[in-house]
C-alpha cells in the first residue's frame, strides 16, 4: 500500500523493534502523526513505518517560546545635570593673587630693601683683578681709574667699568706700557664735588698736555658707582690698499678693524726702512668721549732712505738700458726705429732725468714707489756698407716703479711703463 506524498511524510527504512525485549532499552517513541483524512491504514503484513520528526513545527514552537521570554528594560529617568565648575572665576582669582605677589616683591626690592654693603664680600681691586669694581662715591671711581693709568696698571683701570666690543690688542699690558711711556697720565684733579653726581668733571695731563674732560658714571644695584665705559672705540682704516704693514705702539693692526683704546699717545709705524707713517698719523686719546677719534686713517709715505734707494735703483736700471746695443732694448723706456739692421748701435743720454725727480708711493698700491721722468736720448749707428747715423735726440716720458717693502737697496727692482 502506498501513501500519498502531498502531506510531506515519507516512509523510512524498517528498524529493529526495541519495544518489548527484556534486554532492549526502554524508551518513549516519538508520537505518531495521525494519517491524513481519507488515507487507509496499513495492513497487518505491511512494513512498520517510523514516525517522522516535524522540524518546522518544532522551530515554530521554539520561536514563540523565545519571543515570550523577552522583556523590556525599565525606563530610567535621566540624571539631573550637574552645575558646572566656575573655571573662569577661579583662574581670574589666581592671576590676581599672582600679580599682587609680584608687585609686592618688586616694591620691597625697589623701595624698602636696605642697601648695605657687606665689607666681607666687597671685591677689592688688585692689579690682577679683571672683574668690574665699583666705589661708594663717583669721585673715588674716577680717581681710581686715572691713578691706575698713571701707574701703568691697565687691568685695574679696565676693572672700573665695562669696555667696548672692539679688539683689545692695543690695551694689553705690554702695549699699554708703550702707550703710557709716550703719553703718561699725570696731575689728576677731580673738579665735581657732588657725591651723587653721574657726570664728573676731571682735569689731568696726557704727555704734558692739559685735558679737561667729563667722565660719565652709573649706579649699581647696591648704590655704588662705576664708569659707564673704560675704553674708547676707534676704527683704523688705510688711505690706500692696506698692503703696507701698520703697527700702533709696536702692535700690528688690521685695516678696517675697530680697537679699544684708553687715554694716552699712539704712534703709527710700519717697521720698514723705506716706507713709514709720518708723525701726522700719530694721535692722542685725551678723553673717552672724543667723537672725532671714532676713525683714524693711516697714510704711509716714502722715507728719505726709501726715496734714495728707489732713485739709485732707477738710475741703475736706466744705465743698463743705455748699455744695450739693441734698438729696442727689452723692458726699457728708450727705443728707436731703424730701416736696416745696424752693425753697431750705441745709446747716449742727453739730459739728467733724475735731477729734480721726487718719487712717491702709488695711489693704487702704497707698497710701490713711482716716479715719472723725461729721458732725452739718442742712438748712433754704423752699418755694414760703411754708412753711419748720428741719431736724433728723442724725449721719452716714462714711469719707473718698484716695490718698497724690502729691507735693503738690493731688494728694490725697478720696472718701466
Amino acid at each position: 500500500m502506498s501513501m500519498g506524498h502531498g502531506d510531506g511524510w515519507h516512509p523510512t527504512a524498517p528498524r529493529p523493534d526495541h519495544s518489548g525485549g527484556p534486554a532492549g532499552p526502554q524508551h518513549q517513541a516519538t508520537p505518531v502523526r495521525p494519517l491524513a483524512q481519507g488515507a487507509a491504514a496499513p495492513g497487518p503484513g505491511a512494513p512498520r513505518l517510523e514516525p517522522q520528526f516535524d522540524a518546522r513545527g518544532m522551530q515554530s514552537v521554539l520561536t514563540r517560546a523565545r519571543d515570550h521570554s523577552r522583556f523590556e528594560a525599565p525606563v530610567v529617568e535621566e540624571e539631573a545635570q550637574r552645575r558646572p565648575l566656575p573655571v573662569r572665576g577661579l583662574l581670574a582669582g589666581l592671576v590676581a593673587i599672582l600679580l599682587l605677589g609680584i608687585f609686592a616683591g618688586f616694591a620691597h626690592v625697589t623701595w624698602f630693601r636696605p642697601r648695605v654693603d657687606d665689607p666681607k664680600v666687597i671685591v677689592k681691586p688688585t692689579a690682577t683683578n679683571s672683574q668690574q669694581v665699583s666705589s661708594t662715591t663717583p669721585q673715588e671711581v674716577v680717581s681710581r681709574y686715572f691713578d691706575a693709568l698713571a701707574a701703568g696698571d691697565i687691568e685695574l683701570a679696565l676693572a672700573m667699568g665695562p669696555r667696548g666690543t672692539g679688539s683689545e690688542a692695543l690695551i694689553s699690558p705690554a702695549v699699554f706700557a708703550r702707550t703710557a711711556e709716550l703719553g703718561r697720565i699725570s696731575d689728576v684733579e677731580i673738579l665735581t664735588t657732588d657725591p651723587e653726581a653721574t657726570e664728573v668733571e676731571v682735569r689731568y695731563q696726557v704727555g704734558g698736555e692739559q685735558v679737561d674732560a667729563t667722565m660719565q658714571l652709573n649706579r649699581t644695584d647696591s648704590g655704588a658707582f662705576q664708569l659707564t665705559r673704560t675704553t674708547l672705540e676707534v676704527r683704523i682704516q688705510f688711505a690706500g690698499s692696506g698692503s703696507v704693514p701698520l703697527l700702533i705702539n709696536g702692535q700690528q693692526v688690521q685695516p678696517g678693524q675697530t680697537y679699544e683704546l684708553v687715554p694716552g699717545r699712539y704712534d703709527m709705524t710700519t717697521g720698514l726702512p723705506f716706507v713709514d707713517y709720518p708723525s701726522a698719523n700719530d694721535f692722542t686719546v685725551r678723553s673717552l668721549w672724543r667723537a672725532d677719534l671714532s676713525t683714524q686713517t693711516a697714510t704711509p709715505e716714502l722715507t728719505e732712505a726709501g726715496r734714495s734707494a728707489f732713485l739709485d735703483a732707477a738710475r741703475r736700471s736706466l744705465n743698463t738700458c743705455l748699455a744695450s746695443s739693441s734698438a729696442q732694448p727689452e723692458g726699457c723706456p728708450v727705443s728707436v726705429q731703424v730701416r736696416k739692421q745696424p752693425q753697431t748701435l750705441q745709446w747716449h743720454l742727453d739730459n739728467a732725468p733724475f735731477s729734480n725727480a721726487r718719487a712717491t708711493l702709488s695711489a693704487d698700491d702704497q707698497a710701490y714707489a713711482v716716479l715719472a721722468v723725461n729721458i732725452a736720448a739718442h742712438a748712433s749707428m754704423t752699418f755694414a756698407d760703411g754708412s753711419t747715423s748720428a741719431g736724433t735726440t728723442t724725449v721719452y716720458t716714462a714711469t719707473a716703479q718698484a716695490a718698497m717693502t724690502g729691507t735693503t737697496g738690493a731688494d728694490v727692482w725697478v720696472t718701466w711703463n
